[in-house]
């Protein structure tokens, strides 16, 4: 009579003989598993790193933002003023900010002309400024008067500009407001 079954010894010498000549062949597959294993391990703790050194400089740049309203047009000015009045119980400040992203800011000098796009414009008023915090202050002491910018180091040196200079703003596609 035939029988599937074998006995234990057989199998474990089966499974001993295996292991032995296939020996090299386990070898690669448990050190590719642990290869596997540690980039897996080593990504979700940079991952978790970098998330957290990400979210600190979110909050390092926010600084003491609490609230952000953000619309697709502009709004009445006479919003931030309701908003503040209803809010006046809190220790908060309601400052209104314009932040356009993507305008272009070009420098025309002798015949030739520089430009730098993807530029964000912020438009700011002095309660802007009064309202950040000390070492976000010292960045911006005072804000530009009319028919003047700031602009950060590194567009101005894009751009090959000076204190003085006059640069030509073209903002983004924005209902209301005309490019140029």
């Amino acid at each position: 009579m035939y029988s599937n079954s074998r006995s234990p010894w057989k199998q474990s010498k089966l499974v001993w003989s295996s292991f032995r000549y296939f020996y090299r062949s386990h070898i690669a597959v448990v050190l590719g598993i642990a290869a596997a294993t540690a980039v897996i391990i080593g990504a979700l703790v940079v991952g978790d790193s970098v998330r957290g050194s990400l979210r600190g400089l979110v909050l390092s740049r926010l600084a003491n933002i609490e609230l952000l309203m953000q619309t697709r047009n502009f709004f009445r000015t006479e919003l931030v003023a309701e908003i503040a009045e209803q809010l006046r119980s809190t220790d908060s400040t309601i400052v209104p900010l314009v932040i356009l992203s993507n305008s272009s800011v070009e420098y025309q000098f002798e015949s030739r002309t520089r430009r730098a796009s993807h530029v964000q414009v912020l438009g700011i008023d002095q309660s802007f400024v009064d309202a950040l915090d000390d070492s976000n202050r010292q960045l911006m002491s005072t804000t530009p008067g009319p028919d003047e910018v700031s602009i950060n180091e590194s567009l101005a040196s894009e751009l090959g500009v000076n204190v003085g200079d006059q640069i030509s703003l073209l903002l983004s596609n924005t209902a209301g407001v005309p490019a140029d």
